[in-house]
């Protein structure tokens, strides 16, 4: 009886969330109310009272209220605290209480619901594949487990959502993703699997990885009923070809926009063709919107090609939090939907560490200071690449004519970018899924030669973070 009785949830779950998006405000207010009877410090009456009282929320704002409840996690009915990429300052730990980690199950539900309207298949009693790291890294002195939250959401999903998941709880816990995929071709083998969830990156390291271990041509010789890909944390372009050719077939993708903080939205139809648009999950967050002249708006109040600074409220503290989200309003009738932009300033992402251009700069430099050797780099360009395994790597291009150790400097880089970003230090040594950097150069010749060629002058800028090796070839061959 489950597969009918799940059906009817999901379906009541999907009415729900269609209507909160026929009336943005109606469900933020039911939102606000909700919020405001679990935060004491909370003094508007109404939604739109606390969009006047408002002003941004950095993490120094709250970060003493935050110690204190990772200090006494019983005391504020703490499950998990959420480890940041750190890409907007040090890494932050995001307490996560009961009502919060509640509605990230209730998030999931949703997203049951939205691949059942679009697929078919429910979820919940179709056989999917999960891949994410460990439910937890280690514990705080405090007692209290922590992580990034992808692996909390795998462990921490409903349970009639957890029956038919791989992998395994014993086998998600693995942290080396060679033991990790034996073990999971050894449950899946014969698992007809209907869905795939995961980062693009962890979904291109495992068809690859399955595909070799089992001789396989492409994936889909092993799972020929792959209704979806569900994708979260980095875009899917650079890596839609690559996985249509280890799938074996092009399979719809499907996009959720979660952080740390909060479940914030899901995928709807393209606005544009080629481009993401989501809708706000509107019945568990309460939003607000900084835009260019630091005012701060509902959802009622925004326009179309708005963009605006996405601010988070939810009752473990967070009020009016800017996560370092950029959005574009893309469609407000008959639902509100955006484009995310990304962070303010480009980031360098393998696996959702997200590391922005300013740290780049920084983490240079002080891998330059700590050889010791004074390096004259004119430019820098970076962008990921692949070992003959396979392995994602930074490999930086630097222009300069100067002599160096290459191997040395991308020793120090290597070091200094684990300082820089956990997600990274993480990725490097505990799961082992991205390569040490690697260090090559060009010479300034060349480089000047572009800009005598497109016309140089000081406003130039030149790009510096590349998503894919090809793109940053097909940029080189211009040089």
């Amino acid at each position: 009886m489950l597969g009918p009785v799940s059906e009817i949830l999901l379906r009541s779950r999907g009415q729900k969330f269609k209507q909160a998006q026929r009336d943005p405000m109606e469900a933020q207010e039911r939102a606000f109310q909700r919020l405001r009877r679990k935060s004491a410090s909370i003094t508007a009456n109404c939604y739109q009272d606390f969009i006047k009282d408002s002003k941004p929320q950095s993490y120094q704002n709250i970060e003493p209220e935050f110690k204190n409840q990772l200090e006494s996690p019983q005391k504020s009915k703490l499950v998990f605290a959420a480890i940041t990429s750190g890409t907007t300052g040090p890494r932050k730990k995001i307490p996560i209480n009961t009502e919060v980690a509640h509605i990230f199950k209730k998030s999931q539900l949703t997203l049951a619901s939205i691949l059942l309207e679009k697929t078919g298949q429910n979820p919940i009693v179709s056989p999917s594949v999960t891949w994410t790291g460990p439910a937890n890294l280690g514990h705080l002195d405090s007692g209290l487990p922590y992580g990034l939250i992808s692996g909390f959401l795998s462990g921490n999903a409903p349970k009639f959502l957890r029956k038919q998941r791989f992998p395994s709880e014993l086998c998600n816990e693995l942290c080396n993703l060679e033991e990790k995929a034996d073990a999971l071709a050894i449950e899946c083998r014969d698992q007809d699997i209907r869905f795939i969830a995961a980062m693009p990156n962890y979904m291109q390291q495992l068809s690859r990885t399955l595909n070799r271990k089992l001789s396989l041509n492409n994936l889909s010789e092993l799972w020929p009923n792959l209704e979806a890909l569900i994708f979260s944390g980095s875009p899917i372009g650079p890596y839609r070809d690559e996985l249509k050719k280890s799938l074996g077939k092009d399979l719809p993708f499907y996009g959720i926009y979660f952080s740390s903080e909060a479940p914030i939205g899901f995928e709807a139809d393209p606005v544009i063709t080629g481009r993401h648009a989501y809708q706000l999950n509107l019945e568990d967050v309460v939003f607000s919107f900084k835009k260019e002249d630091g005012s701060i708006h509902g959802v009622g109040d925004l326009n179309l090609g708005d963009e605006v600074d996405l601010l988070l409220s939810m009752a473990n503290g967070l009020e009016h939090y800017q996560n370092g989200d950029r959005l574009r309003v893309v469609q407000t009738t008959p639902k509100l939907l955006f484009e995310v932009l990304g962070r303010s300033g480009e980031a360098m992402s393998i696996f959702g560490e997200k590391i922005t251009e300013r740290d780049l700069e920084v983490i240079l430099q002080n891998s330059q200071d700590d050889l010791l050797g004074e390096i004259q780099v004119e430019h820098f360009f970076i962008y990921p690449d692949e070992d003959e395994t396979g392995k994602p790597f930074y490999h930086w291009v630097l222009v300069t004519d100067d002599q160096f150790s290459h191997e040395k400097l991308a020793h120090s880089v290597d070091k200094t970018t684990q300082t820089a970003s956990f997600p990274y230090q993480l990725m490097r040594h505990k799961l082992e899924t991205i390569g040490p950097a690697q260090v090559t150069t060009m010479g300034r010749e060349a480089f000047n030669q572009y800009f005598e060629r497109v016309g140089f002058s000081k406003q130039l800028k030149v790009k510096r973070i590349f998503n894919t090796a090809a793109m940053f070839h097909d940029f080189r061959q211009n040089l």
